[in-house]
């Protein structure tokens, strides 16, 4: 697999909580997540950087004073393919710019600034943060934040809910101790430090409003999309990525300076004043903030990775059921390809499958990513076009490439196919004797094939797959052409077919009736 270092600040820090989302996305590689103190890194910390960032392909930096630290450090890393994701406000200089393939930041402000830089959005796990159906209003307005230090502006919304009566649930890491004990002295306040993801919900869940009083030099914060998607009411100030989530009216914004505290304190008391306001932003942001998923932000992180790479990406889609003994010799055929820029997907359809185990074996010999998906249903159950469909939304390449566990690619078969793509053009290449079209070894672009409605689940008999996808795209102004250079060998014959007859005649009458 490829293998992938994601190097943060600390354990529990808003960077870590980013990172580790991305973990349950990330099965296509050997993707792991190690924190190393930003001025200050223990022996323990560079040591472990050591042993697994020499073995890594791609290092993707959280931090930038991180990245300097240890650019400076080892001079191996010259050698490595290099991502800074830069979630804090610090710009480098050009020179220090050019140290890395990538920069990725997560608010379009930031971004643009930055010639070639990369914007991937701050997300949340959808999975975990729900939204809440019984809200009511009461006295608790809610801030979380990593630090609590003057740039957030707490002192000033803890006065305001002193002056209204309110209680601020005030949750972050102590960063200025002076200025705490400052926001703690104005009575209004109830200090949570270290809580659960459990804990903060419950607390969302209690609070009528979320306030985000943070100056200029806020990136995030990761808290408002919690607060969006419980169905906590947000009041903020246009920072961080705050302009890119402000959609349709889904929050109130603040426009006075950060310490004009009277008109802090009007704008709390006017907004709490309009109910059916607040049920409105509930359900506004609520739809704004589910999209900003880390499932979407791990997809966008794949496609980056890829992009570091040579060539057009491609991902390669093999089907799989029976002929168990045959899948290694597929996937060694496509290992062995000359195309370096290539993922593969491994779409089975079978439900009492033991293939999983021989291709994790496979997976961990090789340096491109490997996905394996069971996309079965049921006993008997044909779900080729189904199979198909899985590895196309699985895919992070822009290039698709069919086959299953019968054919064995030559060494080239990629390339030439790559090398012949056009939009709209629907490759095929050579199984021997076999020069007409068959979609099991064939080349389509990605956003072609699903704008043309991907493969037909219908087609639930066998028989049928490729007289139907081929009339239907041919329709569609697809051009199908074969690739004379692009060859395969079958490893299996046909003999079974046989046994197929009955089912082909079957699904051959559904497609007369379909007019096909």
């Amino acid at each position: 697999m490829l293998k992938i270092v994601s190097v943060i600040d600390q354990i529990g820090s808003d960077i870590d909580y980013l990172a580790n989302g991305l973990l349950p996305y990330m099965d296509r590689y050997d993707y792991q997540v190690f924190d190393v103190h930003p001025t200050t890194p223990s022996t323990s910390q560079l040591m472990r950087f050591e042993k697994y960032g020499k073995d890594a392909d791609i290092i993707d930096f959280q931090h930038p004073h991180i990245a300097l630290l240890l650019i400076n450090r080892y001079s191996w890393l010259s050698e490595k393919k290099k991502i800074l994701t830069n979630h804090t406000p610090d710009y480098l200089n050009n020179s220090q710019y050019s140290l890395f393939d990538k920069v990725v930041y997560s608010n379009k402000t930031m971004q643009r600034r930055i010639h070639g830089s990369v914007f991937i959005s701050l997300t949340v796990d959808t999975n975990f943060w729900t939204f809440n159906d019984k809200w009511t209003k009461n006295k608790n307005l809610i801030m979380v934040t990593d630090e609590i230090k003057q740039e957030k502006g707490v002192f000033e919304v803890a006065v305001a809910c002193r002056n209204l009566g309110l209680n601020l649930v005030l949750v972050g890491r102590k960063s200025d101790e002076s200025y705490l004990t400052k926001v703690l002295e104005t009575g209004s306040v109830t200090y949570r430090q270290e809580i659960s993801k459990e804990e903060l919900q419950q607390l969302y869940y209690q609070s009528t409003l979320f306030v985000c009083n943070s100056d200029e030099s806020e990136i995030g914060p990761v808290s408002i999309l919690e607060a969006m998607i419980s169905g906590v009411p947000i009041l903020s100030r246009l920072v961080g990525h705050v302009p890119e989530l402000n959609k349709k009216n889904c929050m109130r914004l603040l426009e006075s300076p950060l310490n004009d505290v009277a008109s802090l304190t009007n704008a709390i008391e006017n907004l709490l004043s309009n109910e059916q306001e607040l049920l409105i932003m509930r359900e506004r942001a609520w739809q704004i903030g589910s999209k900003q998923a880390d499932e979407r932000r791990a997809y966008n992180y794949q496609k980056l990775y890829r992009s570091l790479f040579p060539g057009t990406p491609v991902s390669v889609i093999v089907t799989i059921y029976e002929y168990n003994h045959t899948i290694l010799n597929c996937l060694q055929s496509i290992a062995a390809q000359d195309y370096v820029n290539k993922e593969l997907i491994i779409c089975d359809d079978n439900p009492n499958s033991e293939n999983q185990s021989v291709i994790e074996e496979f997976a961990r010999s090789v340096s491109f990513p490997v996905v394996y998906r069971n996309t079965s249903r049921k006993e008997n159950d044909y779900g080729l076009a189904r199979a198909r469909n899985v590895g196309i939304i699985e895919a992070s390449g822009d290039i698709l490439v069919f086959c299953d566990q019968r054919i064995s690619m030559h060494s080239n078969a990629i390339s030439e196919f790559v090398k012949n793509l056009m939009p709209k053009k629907w490759l095929f290449g050579t199984k021997g004797i076999i020069k007409g079209f068959v979609e099991n070894f064939s080349c389509v672009y990605r956003n072609d094939l699903i704008r043309a409605g991907m493969f037909c689940e219908r087609v639930d008999e066998y028989g049928g797959a490729t007289q139907e996808i081929f009339k239907r795209t041919y329709s569609q102004g697809f051009k199908h052409e074969l690739i004379p250079t692009a060859n395969s060998t079958f490893i299996v014959d046909s003999s079974s077919l046989s046994k197929r007859r009955p089912d082909i005649i079957k699904m051959r009458n559904r497609l007369y009736r379909m007019n096909f």
